[in-house]
């Protein structure tokens, strides 16, 4: 649908008029109702949040003279059994923590406190989603000068004011508003404030929105009074409201408003904010607000997305062991594709690339399918239970609604689901449930705990994170007793997945799909996340629904195919997408599938192409044969097919990708002080290029010239970062020399052979005094066309959230008394 609407002319401050001693920037397009508009035919509906306004008021702020401080002063303190608690003043956004958030301390006076407990007795601090604690403290401490400092948060209130926002007014209302976990996009319309859009009514059209007050997300500024919000209705003969609530902090007012009576008109829809006594944090924001053609029969596509599923381990692709029973009768209702695989082996790109239809790389620039329809008025929702789908991550994009929850149990998330798809009785609804279930760790309740694994062997907890099953190096018996545990928790999921797929009517689209799989030892590694094996990457696909055929196909699918699939069906087709649509029938057996992106170590790279997989890693290639598993590399030859330059235009080209030979530079050991070393190479360097590991951490950081690089070391550094410098005579065989610096005395020169390009890796190793190892030699970069966006799997604010899922092998232990708590699951 075309979104009618003027663009905001100029997005700047006209005039500032005061209303009820509150400043006020008016931006304008000059807009009357009366104006002339084009129509078009037929419209179907609209997000007015994505639509341009075409009248826009807003106060400055919602604070008055008051400042947007980083610390807040606890004054409310009661006595517990280990000490004092006061009441946490900030808005979080982890699903949990124990442990400070990233940049969060507090200070009594001018002494810092610890937060966590030190060889010397004293009081330290902790943290939970409600209170600060104050361990080992007697009421007899003088708190009087206790201050949290959270900049995080403060950051966050300023984003809600105009003043403080350095946003243009259009983006500053285009709002993600959360709380408790559940986020919604919509328009945040600080009182006083207006907002219009121009919208052409579909058939049948119904105005829906959420109308709340929302926290401020520090305590020392005041909640707000009260506050009225308003819908307004303009056409060609006048204007008249229709809809108002008097809104109270913690509030939540529908908005559900027939306009049949104007339909397939031009008109526009305003939204009004007034204060109640005064402004003082009237934060209003209208949620998910959309123009919806309802119908009788609406369309529906329901997407279940099943973390960690390997494909070879559920009887509807063959295992012998009755684990997913309604997976086969779904697929026996549908098509069930054999040869399917994941673009990556955990969560984030792979989701990316399943909402998207781009890889991963590009989900800068890519429109999720959320976005394309709720833009067309759909009810839109998503229910998470994954740390890489929640906010910090972009998990909420594009989505009308998305709830998100730690380790979620698969009933409750789908009768969530159910709920909400229900409430959608005449909209159009996407809906994408998430279950977590098979992912670890490995939470069945008592009516799933035996079917598949025995006793827990001596020593071992019933629940346990990847950390735990590293560092114990199980034994084969363990390893089938985790083994019937992830069994166990398919089953689980799959039975949740019954119950919601019979829920659904026949003609609605069905698509089942999981991430990436999960490693059982097949290759001397655990889970997943860590390499391009097949067990890693293979997952179930399959679709059901009206037009959809009953069969089976082992034609080559990639995640990258679900949403042009999806938008074929509904007859809104994107040929720019890097998938293709699997009912316009089976793709070509020679197509090339790209994978890569891993979370852990260093970056690889590879693309599959019927029973041969071609993989870069560390500065080597490889050739594998996927039929044999088992079996050694197979070895370059002159045909083509098998050459490494037909290999590496495979690669680059599934992965619409540059790869380029470079001078790579690797780390091994560890820095245990910082240190910085000079390069002076032989032939210039056009550019260098990161490739920082998705987990994050400190990373060599090179400043590259025509005449040299210096690289610096930080301290603590481990090697898991590549960088690779270009120049234009590495794609032929040729010599560096290396003249490396270590303070103020210089080293004999090193001479670096690259060799040719097929060629076995040969690395020069450069110790350094502070005991890293730099490793130079050869390498190919892959390097996106076009904007990219790093895939990045680490928010500092979710530390704790990813120690303890297992993604972090953090050594610091837990704080005494304050061990992480699983979400009460009712299991056991």
């Amino acid at each position: 649908m075309h979104q009618r609407g003027a663009t905001v002319a100029s997005q700047c401050l006209l005039s500032r008029t005061p209303v009820n001693a509150v400043i006020l920037f008016f931006v304008t397009s000059c807009f009357t109702p009366e104006s002339s508009q084009v129509r078009l035919t037929p419209p179907s509906g609209a997000a007015l949040d994505l639509l341009d306004p075409v009248d826009l008021t807003l106060p400055p702020n919602t604070r008055g003279d008051l400042p947007v401080r980083e610390q807040v002063d606890l004054t409310d303190w009661r006595p517990t059994a280990d000490g004092l608690e006061a009441p946490l003043p900030s808005l979080p956004r982890a699903l949990f923590f124990h442990r400070p958030p990233e940049g969060m301390s507090l200070s009594l006076g001018e002494t810092r406190l610890p937060s966590h407990p030190t060889e010397e007795p004293g009081v330290w601090w902790s943290v939970s989603q409600t209170v600060v604690r104050l361990n080992g403290a007697s009421e007899s401490l003088d708190v009087g000068s206790a201050v949290l400092h959270h900049p995080l948060a403060a950051e966050r209130e300023r984003r809600r004011h105009l003043d403080s926002a350095s946003l243009s007014p259009v983006d500053f209302v285009r709002y993600q508003a959360t709380v408790h976990g559940e986020t919604a996009a919509g328009l945040l319309l600080p009182a006083p404030a207006r907002l219009s859009v121009a919208v052409d009514l579909p058939p049948h059209p119904r105005l829906r929105a959420t109308a709340r007050l929302l926290p401020p997300e520090l305590a020392d500024l005041p909640a707000s009074d009260g506050a009225r919000a308003e819908v307004w209705l303009h056409h060609d003969r006048g204007a008249q409201q229709l809809w108002s609530a008097d809104l109270s902090l913690g509030d939540a007012a529908p908005v559900d408003l027939d306009l049949t009576r104007w339909a397939g008109q031009s008109v526009t829809i305003e939204l009004r904010t007034t204060p109640k006594s005064n402004n003082i944090g009237d934060q209003v924001f209208f949620a998910d607000p959309r123009i919806a053609s309802t119908r009788s029969e609406p369309r529906r596509v329901v997407l279940i997305f099943i973390d960690t599923l390997r494909a070879d381990r559920t009887s509807a692709y063959g295992f012998d062991l009755d684990t997913t029973p309604a997976l086969s009768r779904i697929a026996s209702q549908g098509t069930r594709f054999t040869n399917a695989r994941s673009v990556a082996p955990w969560t984030l790109p792979s989701y990316r690339a399943a909402v998207t239809g781009r890889h991963p790389h590009a989900w800068g620039d890519a429109t999720t399918l959320a976005e394309r329809l709720r833009s067309q008025g759909w009810a839109t929702a998503m229910f998470a239970g994954n740390v890489y789908l929640s906010r910090p991550f972009e998990g909420p994009r594009g989505w009308g609604e998305h709830h998100v929850a730690r380790d979620p149990a698969a009933p409750d998330q789908v009768r969530e689901a159910l709920a909400w798809l229900n409430a959608q009785e005449h909209d159009d609804a996407l809906l994408l449930v998430h279950l977590m279930d098979p992912h670890l760790p490995y939470l069945e309740p008592a009516s799933h705990r035996d079917r598949f694994a025995g006793p827990a062997p001596q020593g071992w907890p019933e629940a346990f994170t990847r950390p735990r099953v590293l560092a114990e190096d199980p034994t084969p018996e363990v390893q089938a007793w985790i083994h019937g545990r992830y069994l166990n928790n398919i089953r689980y999921a799959d039975d949740a997945l019954g119950v919601l797929a019979e829920a659904l009517r026949p003609e609605d689209l069905l698509l089942v799909f999981s991430d990436h799989g999960e490693e059982f030892w097949e290759h001397g590694g655990f889970e997943h996340g860590h390499s391009l094996a097949e067990e890693l990457l293979r997952i179930p696909v399959v679709i059901r629904g009206a037009g959809v055929p009953v069969e089976v196909r082992d034609d080559p699918v990639s995640l990258l195919d679900l949403v042009p699939t999806i938008l074929a069906w509904l007859d809104l087709p994107d040929p720019s997408l890097d998938g293709q649509n699997l009912l316009a029938g089976p793709t070509s057996a020679t197509r090339a599938l790209p994978v890569g992106e891993p979370l852990y170590g260093l970056p690889r790279w590879g693309v599959v192409r019927g029973d041969r997989a071609f993989q870069i890693h560390r500065g080597e290639e490889r050739l594998l044969d996927l039929s044999d598993p088992t079996g050694p590399e197979l070895p370059w030859s002159d045909q083509s097919e098998g050459s490494v330059t037909h290999w590496r235009g495979e690669l680059a080209r599934a992965h619409k990708a540059t790869l380029l030979p470079s001078l790579r530079v690797q780390g091994s050991g560890r820095a245990h002080a910082p240190e910085s070393l000079a390069l002076t190479l032989q032939d210039p360097i056009v550019h260098e290029h990161h490739l920082p590991s998705p987990l994050g951490g400190d990373r060599l950081v090179p400043n590259a010239s025509p005449g040299g690089v210096q690289i610096a070391i930080p301290q603590g550094w481990l090697g898991v970062h590549e960088v690779h410098f270009l120049s234009p005579t590495l794609a032929k065989a040729s010599t560096i020399q290396i003249d490396h610096r270590r303070g103020e005395s210089t080293a004999s020169p090193q001479l670096v052979e690259i060799p040719a390009p097929h060629a076995p890796r040969r690395d020069v190793l450069v110790p350094t005094p502070a005991g890293a190892i730099l490793q130079f030699g050869a390498g190919l970069v892959l390097i996106p066309d076009g904007a990219s966006a790093a895939t990045v799997g680490f928010d500092p604010e979710l530390r704790d959230m990813l120690r303890a899922s297992g993604y972090l092998l953090d050594p610091e232990p837990d704080p005494p008394s304050q061990a992480v708590e699983r979400t009460d699951r009712a299991r056991r």
